[in-house]
């Protein structure tokens, strides 16, 4: 804080440059110089505090600490209480006082109210610190009586505190002084003097004032457009991610119909080979090599229609269909398909953890279904003989939401870090096997029914995958 070093640093201020004029030049083109007699050896003293104390508010870049600091500098200078009010809209808001405590004690016991929450109107005009901002001309005090008076007709205070008021107010004048920059306030000072205020104290006062202004002014402006250029890249920033998330929607759209028609072509000579495949059953003796050599042939048929599946999956308009589940049974019936389908060797069995009830889901049944099994069947594929793909549903409560979690784990080899970030897009894929579709129709799916998706995978220990999905109320 300025007290402990304001009275160490006479010199400091004297010629750091601020805004292309030195701290000497902000207490010196103001006001006009008092005549010299006025201005005592004291004043002099008082003038160097001045520009010790400027030097330090300058420094400062919070505006918060820059009003606590010029508020502390009035008492610096010699008064025993200052307080600083700004302007905020169409009022004067407190923005600092000193002493913090005792003056915001006895706003508290004078009014019940804490004092950092005052703000007066500028249609008050019969209020004498709004009466001292409109004509920005200091107002004199000759005691505390009369500071008293003030503030009491300032803040409208109980007359039941006076005689407090006029003890803590010790001094024998005040002022209230314009923080004027050019011809514009920017708000007002009100001060208590332990002593009579002559023509020098309250030029210094006065130099102090519109010296505080001016540095006021500017910290406020610089913050100012501190805000409108933070505000301006967060714009742009969103901006930005818009224009990236439409490309990508174009991108999505443009992959999806070229989905849809290589999806339509490969499936009528696919249908042809099936079918012609079922007849040479009929004509092939029925040996070893033939058996191995015919179960070949149908196992990779099947994979190509799982990838016409995929394919039309995503490139179909999701029509979501909201059917009532319940959670357990959709698991089950996931389990079973993904069994059916014919895996590699040596894959890992499924189990559903059966843990407390929980809720049912509205969702696209057979959408979510098959998004299940897409998750079964990578996390099945990704387990080594003797491993385990575990699947189970809970509920938890997430600032005052419900939500039932659908988990997914395998103690496969999880995912390459450096992969994370790309398997929602469509067609990556680290496997030999497979076009990359699957976790984009999941995603999907689960977007769709008004769920959420999410992959924590470390490498060497497996993948855990969680669907987020909102309960069934009573009218679903």
């Amino acid at each position: 804080m300025v007290a402990g070093k304001c009275r160490q640093g006479t010199a400091i201020g004297a010629n750091v440059m601020f805004g292309g004029l030195s701290k000497r030049d902000f207490v010196t083109h103001q006001a006009p110089e008092p005549p010299t007699d006025v201005l005592s050896s004291r004043g002099r003293s008082k003038r160097e505090t001045i520009l010790a104390i400027l030097d330090q508010v300058a420094q400062l870049s919070e505006i918060d600490e820059v009003t606590r600091a010029i508020a502390h500098g009035f008492v610096e200078i010699g008064a025993v209480m200052a307080v600083l009010m700004v302007r905020d809209g169409e009022g004067l808001k407190v923005a600092a006082w000193w002493p913090e405590q005792v003056v915001a004690d006895l706003y508290r016991l004078g009014t019940g109210q804490e004092f950092s929450e005052l703000t007066i109107p500028l249609d008050e005009h019969d209020n004498p610190y709004v009466a001292v901002y409109r004509s920005r001309e200091p107002k004199l005090l000759g005691g505390p009586e009369e500071v008293a008076d003030l503030l009491f007709a300032t803040f409208h205070g109980d007359p039941a505190i006076r005689p407090l008021v006029i003890e803590a107010a010790h001094g024998k004048a005040g002022a209230v002084l314009p923080l004027v920059v050019g011809d514009q306030a920017v708000g007002i000072a009100g001060i208590d003097y332990a002593d009579d205020l002559t023509e020098g104290d309250l030029h210094l006062f006065n130099i102090f004032a519109s010296s505080a202004a001016t540095l006021l002014n500017f910290k406020r402006d610089i913050v100012s457009r501190e805000a409108i250029l933070a505000d301006l890249e967060q714009a742009l920033d969103n901006e930005r991610k818009t224009r990236a998330e439409l490309n990508r929607a174009e991108r999505l759209a443009a992959l999806g119909e070229m989905s849809a028609v290589v999806a339509h072509e490969i499936r009528n000579p696919l249908a042809v080979i099936r079918n012609s495949l079922s007849s040479l059953k009929r004509h092939l003796t029925d040996c070893g090599q033939t058996r191995l050599l015919r179960g070949i042939v149908d196992e990779e048929t099947r994979r190509i229609e799982r990838i016409i599946d995929d394919m039309l999956a995503f490139s179909s308009p999701l029509e979501i269909r909201g059917t009532r589940i319940d959670t357990a049974e959709l698991i089950d019936g996931a389990i079973v398909l993904a069994a059916q389908q014919a895996l590699q060797s040596g894959a890992g069995k499924i189990v559903h953890q059966q843990g407390k009830s929980v809720p049912h889901v509205v969702v696209d049944a057979r959408r979510l279904t098959h998004a299940l099994v897409n998750l079964l069947v990578n996390a099945r594929q990704a387990t080594e003989q003797g491993g385990t793909v575990s699947v189970g549903a809970s509920c938890f409560d997430e600032e005052g939401r419900q939500w039932v979690r659908i988990t997914v784990c395998d103690t496969g080899a999880g995912i390459d870090p450096a992969h994370l970030s790309q398997i929602w897009d469509p067609f990556y894929t680290t496997k030999a096997t497979g076009i990359g579709l699957g976790l984009v129709i999941v995603k999907r799916a689960v977007d769709a029914c008004g769920g959420r998706l999410a992959v924590d995978s470390v490498s060497g220990r497996g993948t855990t995958v969680t669907l987020d999905l909102p309960p069934a109320t009573d009218d679903d």
